[in-house]
């Protein structure tokens, strides 16, 4: 199921607190017990496979339904253009179609 992505305004908090994504030391439970406080949890998924990043999100919703959003802070490094096959871009497309749908609206595509 497609994640709703609704725009972020930290007046709609019931805390203004956005935990901090630090590299390993964030946890599923550390985003769920701010978003549970009524803040925002922050994942830091810089360098984290795709599955991992769909495994903690759904976790984070499972242990809490309610609360605070959920920031996932990525890295989105440049490939080298000629290192890019397209099946690699459309397996990467259908992964973020899976966060946001609409995704393919806002990306460029890479030159041939």
């Amino acid at each position: 199921t497609p994640m709703m992505m609704t725009p972020f305004n930290i007046r709609n908090l019931l805390v203004p607190i956005i935990s901090a994504p630090i590299g390993e030391y964030v946890t599923v439970d550390l985003v769920t017990q701010v978003r549970k406080a009524g803040g925002m949890g922050s994942f830091a998924f810089g360098m984290v496979p795709p599955e991992k990043i769909i495994d903690d999100i759904r976790q984070t919703r499972q242990m809490h339904s309610e609360g605070g959003p959920v920031n996932a802070n990525l890295f989105c490094l440049p490939p080298e253009p000629a290192s890019v096959s397209k099946q690699q871009e459309e397996v990467a497309l259908r992964f973020l179609r899976t966060i946001e749908p609409s995704i393919a609206d806002k990306i460029v595509p890479l030159p041939d």
